[in-house]
């Protein structure tokens, strides 16, 4: 079977996948790390550390089903603050945006000024 992905997430994915290259995880092994893609809060219910709750549960969801790591890619300020400095994890790779060149050397994310890194929280040093 083909796998088709939708055009508007290609550049994300390959973003994605620079960011995996330049970081080194040769000590996890397939199925050992759990991926957190997205999250967000809604503008009326921030400050509430809803973020850090959802985040840390994340990370007792994957503790409970074995895995070793969670990796993150973080790019609010919070956000990365949150996995930083709150949940114990460590930046392994980052990528300013608007530098970001794609495997056609275009720059899709050109009009972004801000820092994408990609976190690793280990489960068994984590809080």
């Amino acid at each position: 079977m083909e796998q088709v992905m939708c055009a508007p997430l290609v550049p994300i994915f390959s973003l994605l996948h620079k960011l995996f290259k330049m970081a080194s995880l040769p000590y996890l092994k397939l199925g050992e790390l759990f991926h957190v893609f997205m999250g967000g809060t809604a503008k009326e219910f921030e400050g509430r550390g809803l973020g850090f709750k959802m985040r840390q549960h994340s990370l007792g969801m994957a503790r409970s089903k074995g895995y070793q790591a969670v990796i993150v890619e973080a790019s609010n300020p919070v956000t990365l603050h949150i996995w930083k400095n709150k949940l114990g994890g460590e930046s392994l790779a980052s990528i300013t945006l608007n530098t970001f060149e794609d495997e056609h050397s275009e720059r899709p994310f050109n009009h972004l000024n801000h820092k994408v890194e990609l976190v690793v929280v280990h489960l068994d040093r984590s809080v």
